[in-house]
């Protein structure tokens, strides 16, 4: 069985922010959390559960560093668990909303060490 990683979420450092990089698929001025190498483990670890809150009506991507992995229409309240999605020692995990609205989003990994 895969040894337990705990939990990531967006308090802290990962908080999310408004984004003026040019970065987010979305545009500029919109929400976007980022989960650096330092605040993640240093072990290929799996994403096996995610809980996402975003202001109403948003929409949500996820990358791992420049390429998609993911996305829901509906990221106002939202939960994944379908599938893992894997992560190496280095990559940075990030979030994009589609609005600057409040309130901010937030999110929350459960991570496991990759067998």
């Amino acid at each position: 069985m895969p040894r337990q990683l705990g939990t990531r979420d967006t308090t802290g450092v990962a908080a999310p922010a408004i984004d003026n990089s040019g970065e987010n698929p979305f545009g500029n001025g919109f929400w976007v959390a980022r989960f650096f190498a330092p605040q993640l483990p240093r072990v290929p670890f799996s994403i096996y559960r995610m809980a996402i809150k975003g202001p109403p009506s948003s929409q949500l991507r996820m990358y791992l560093d420049s390429r998609h992995v993911t996305g829901t229409p509906r990221a106002s309240i939202n939960q994944w668990g379908q599938e893992q999605i894997e992560v190496e020692p280095g990559q940075i995990v990030i979030f994009y909303w589609n609005t600057a609205l409040t309130p901010a989003p937030s999110v929350t990994m459960w991570l496991q060490e990759r067998e």
